[in-house]
């Protein structure tokens, strides 16, 4: 019977400074890079190799003078969605994440404008002409006999009494054709990179390692408006003649842009190139032997890992309604890790694991935040915000849960790789910075409703394969997809990668 006992160290909360010195000091047999996850709803799990979450252990070349080693590896990557999954974990088009456009929103919580709502010239004349409460819906010149619709009712669900289905006001945006899906808003995601890492293992079971990328994305909304809204084939009806007048001021492109214009909002394509964050990590294993009648059966590796995100990423534009961030959104992230794999040698390699993100608070100045009550579970203003404050921030807790398996040269020199990953991001933290008490009272119901629906979840699997040239030379791929989850995107990820091992 082999005995052995292994110490479990404790994180011990320190300073900024402190992990960030930690993380650079030099330290062990090769344990590869680890793939993190991230608090970014866009890509909840960044992958830099074809191992995927990469938590798997190597034994260290016995033919090695040297205990130390270096790996470094290059992976360019294409992401793409079309769709994502709200609260509820349904699948929706992508620009329904957080719910339906209520393109009706303008024209609620005007208190929190920063400056009277009256100047805004053409947000006011279409609002005090079409939609104030006192005048209902008209063509611009006749009232519609008979049909009087205040705002309220507008954020009620409710038919209106010409037969207006709230349903196309709720978004309006026909995104794919599909009729269940409109009054949706669809987004095509697409996002091009290159990501490397490094990582130098020296002797004592610990090692360094440095990871980022470079990308490219693109968000591009189509803002095809369904028929039952556009429809203009009877205009001498009331009914056509209303959704004709909520088309013609609302949706079309002309009156789209000149409202938008006002409050700075720009609902144009994005297409950004941008670094990622960059991740620095201190990871220890250490590797048990047990054998039966002198032949090795299984080694046991327990591992543990700190690191830290550093933001250099760029934030979502506040300004830009399809803007993303390429990292943490401007937060430096604290990551502390554990594992434990089972080596069956000739066999595979099996390895099960968590973690979690610590992130710190940011104060942020124009952030665009809710300025209307939520009435009968839906909110006034959904999908963009019309107003912009100063809030400060403390992202929710973000942790996960992988399960791995590796099966090393079971082909020759061709090895297979297995992930399943879940990340579960908790609900933020988001304190009003606002000086004027007015334009405070107006966005503070908005704020709960942002926290709750700063939450989010994935789970993903990636499968990979990586073939061995030569000792110093592997060539590999991987495919990452979305399979679960609520408030993501539903993307899928190509990569291949080139390993240089010294």
């Amino acid at each position: 019977m082999v005995r052995f006992s292994i110490t479990n160290t404790a994180a011990r909360g320190t300073t900024s400074r402190f992990l960030v010195c930690a993380a650079l000091v030099a330290v062990g047999a090769f344990f590869r890079v680890t793939a993190t996850p991230i608090n970014n709803y866009n890509d909840t799990n960044a992958v830099y190799s074809p191992q995927g979450s990469d938590r798997f252990y190597i034994k260290p070349d016995e033919k090695k003078t040297s205990k130390g080693g270096l790996r470094l590896q290059i992976s360019p990557f294409y992401q793409h969605a079309g769709r994502a999954r709200n609260g509820a974990g349904r699948s929706v088009p992508m620009g329904e994440r957080l719910g339906k456009w209520n393109m009706t929103g303008l024209f609620f919580g005007q208190a929190a404008a920063p400056k009277a709502f009256a100047s805004y010239t053409e947000l006011n004349k279409v609002f005090t002409t079409y939609f104030n409460s006192g005048n209902g819906i008209n063509d611009g010149s006749d009232d519609i006999t008979g049909f009087s619709t205040p705002l309220q009712n507008l954020a009620k669900e409710a038919d209106y009494d010409l037969d207006v289905n709230v349903a196309s006001l709720f978004g309006g945006f026909n995104g794919e054709g599909d009729p269940k899906d409109t009054g949706a808003l669809g987004i095509t995601y697409e996002k091009y990179g290159l990501r490397g890492q490094v990582a130098v293992s020296f002797v004592h079971g610990l090692s360094l390692s440095v990871k980022g990328g470079l990308v490219d994305y693109k968000m591009a909304p189509n803002f095809n408006v369904g028929e039952t809204l556009k429809s203009q084939r009877d205009l001498t009806d009331d009914d056509q003649k209303a959704k004709k007048v909520v088309y013609d001021h609302l949706f079309a492109p002309t009156a789209r842009a000149k409202l938008f214009g006002e409050i700075g909002l720009d609902l144009d394509s994005v297409r950004k190139t941008a670094m990622e964050d960059m991740h620095i990590q201190l990871q220890w294993h250490l590797p048990q032997d047990f054998r039966e009648n002198d032949e090795l059966a299984v080694t046991v590796i327990p591992s543990l890992a700190a690191g830290m995100w550093l933001p250099t990423g760029k934030k979502k534009d506040q300004d830009r309604a399809f803007s993303l961030d390429t990292g943490n959104g401007g937060f430096y992230g604290f990551t502390l890790e554990g594992a434990l794999a089972f080596d069956f040698p000739q066999l595979m390699q099996t390895n099960f694991g968590g973690g979690a993100i610590v992130s710190a608070s940011k104060d942020q100045s124009g952030y665009r935040v809710p300025s209307a009550n939520p009435t009968v579970g839906v909110i006034k203003q959904q999908g963009f915000y019309p107003w912009k404050t100063s809030v400060n921030i403390k992202p929710g807790l973000t942790w996960f849960a992988q399960a791995s398996l590796k099966s090393e040269g079971f082909s020759g020199d061709l090895s297979l790789f297995f992930d399943y990953v879940y990340t579960y991001h908790q609900r933020d933290s988001i304190t009003l910075k606002e000086t004027s008490v007015t334009r405070q009272e107006a966005f503070a119901p908005g704020v709960k409703y942002l926290e709750n629906e700063s939450n989010w979840k994935s789970q993903l699997c990636n499968i990979g394969l990586d073939y061995r040239i030569t000792k110093n030379l592997a060539f590999g791929g991987l495919v990452q997809g979305m399979i679960g989850g609520s408030h993501v995107l539903k993307s899928t990820l190509v990569m291949g990668t080139v390993t240089f091992s010294f």
